[in-house]
């Protein structure tokens, strides 16, 4: 059995997710699931923003749709269309509470520099069917699953639990694990606890691993069929977002945001060094500083020949 499946960012949606998906858990992002036959909808929220705003940016990466419903227009909801917009994610649905000016909150997306939107009135399955409808398709790609945790389970062994971020994910697959030098091999995926012998991109999967431990497996752990380079000097343009009124001094502490890792780091005019490697999986990664506004401020866009 297959399953098309998609990932969803949500802020301040609990709620009305719940009306049509299940909690599975919760950390600083809370996880829900929705299946509907053959459909899979996974909703990521991050529950501890804006204490931490890695909650928010962990929880953004694996997702492929933005869904925000906007009960206020503060601090914390411009920070988090600043996030949206230099992630770049191609759709945002946008849910208004009755008082909300829409034509404020237009003008604040502008500013946002999000383009690709839609407004909806109605919540339930209306919804969840209209995000299940949503186009994201991508070209074919390598493999790369990104780990969120890891556990072990009497019987089976070592279990991760994470996203299939591109190509497709199947049994008996061998992979590199990032960080470690190890490698692996794929003895069983679960999708909803239902067994499937392949998990394509958009997907939330339970893999069962021979010889590897939990403590390889941390969040942001990332598995590929071919080893992925790692650095702690991550070279290329510094972007910074409009909103930002001042930049940077060179020096300054700052956090790099890809594949559920915040790693801290210095910025330089071109470069930011990292206090630890980073597996280079993108092109580009998100830069943060806790004591600016907005907190997630640019990116660093990687030289080409990563």
């Amino acid at each position: 059995m297959s399953f098309k499946s998609r990932v969803v960012f949500s802020y301040n949606a609990d709620e009305i997710i719940r009306e049509f998906a299940k909690k599975n858990s919760e950390t600083d992002i809370a996880v829900y699931s929705r299946k509907s036959g053959e459909s899979i909808t996974t909703f990521l929220s991050p529950s501890r923003f804006p204490d931490k705003v890695s909650s928010l940016t962990d929880a953004l990466y694996p997702s492929q749709i933005n869904l925000v419903s906007v009960k206020a227009i503060n601090r914390e909801l411009a920070e988090v269309l600043v996030a949206l917009s230099l992630a770049g994610r191609k759709q945002s649905i946008f849910l208004l509470d009755d008082g909300i000016d829409s034509g404020r909150f237009e003008r604040l997306l502008s500013d946002a520099g999000i383009t690709s939107y839609e407004f909806m009135e109605e919540r339930g399955l209306a919804l969840a069917e209209r995000i299940e409808r949503i186009d994201t398709a991508q070209a074919e790609s390598e493999l790369k699953v990104v780990v969120d945790q890891a556990f072990k389970v009497r019987g089976v062994g070592t279990v991760a639990l994470g996203f299939v971020m591109s190509g497709i994910l199947r049994k008996h697959d061998l992979l590199h694990i990032s960080y470690s030098g190890k490698s692996t091999q794929v003895k069983s995926i679960q999708m909803q606890d239902i067994d499937v012998s392949e998990a394509s991109t958009g997907s939330r999967v339970g893999i069962a691993l021979k010889n590897v431990d939990v403590d390889d497996l941390g969040r942001g752990t990332v598995l590929s069929v071919n080893p992925i380079t790692e650095k702690d000097i991550l070279e290329g343009e510094i972007v910074y977002h409009n909103s930002l009124k001042s930049r940077l001094q060179m020096g300054s502490e700052v956090f790099v945001s890809d594949c559920m890792r915040y790693q801290r780091g210095k910025l330089s005019e071109q470069s930011v060094k990292l206090d630890r490697p980073l597996a280079i999986t993108e092109h580009e990664y998100l830069l943060s500083n806790p004591n600016i506004t907005p907190r997630v401020f640019g990116k660093i866009m990687i030289n080409a020949g990563i």
